[in-house]
């Protein structure tokens, strides 16, 4: 099942759907009160995100190099998209840039560290 790109397509959709329906809602989940604590989950969850959709990338097949890149690209790119889509949501400020650096930075954690999940984790890959 986890080697299945179609797995990762659809937890990836999920990742996504989750997402909007997050940035949709006026205070979403349990308010922690530890300073900075909103990035800290911003970072996670694209991580998440990023390895979902590093993996339906690229489960079947060998790793690319540009793969990165584009991992980098789209978590930076839905960030934008979903500090903007919070400036609907009546509760919400959005366009917070440091939300949006902490979804980039989760986003390049995950096009560095998916070579290490695949082989670890999935067993895909050469051992180094």
């Amino acid at each position: 099942m986890f080697r299945s790109p179609k797995f990762w397509r659809a937890a990836y959709a999920v990742w996504f759907i989750v997402l909007c329906i997050l940035s949709s809602m006026s205070h979403p989940g349990p308010h922690v009160d530890v300073v900075g604590f909103d990035k800290v989950e911003h970072f996670t969850y694209f991580l998440l995100g990023g390895l979902a959709r590093g993996l339906a990338l690229s489960v079947d097949r060998d790793m690319r190099p540009w793969l990165g890149w584009v991992l980098l690209f789209t978590g930076c790119a839905v960030g934008w998209f979903d500090e903007w889509h919070q400036t609907f949501t009546p509760g919400r400020s959005g366009l917070d840039l440091y939300d949006w650096i902490a979804d980039t930075l989760g986003s390049a954690a995950a096009a560095i560290t998916l070579g290490r999940v695949r082989r670890q984790i999935l067993g895909i890959g050469k051992n180094v």
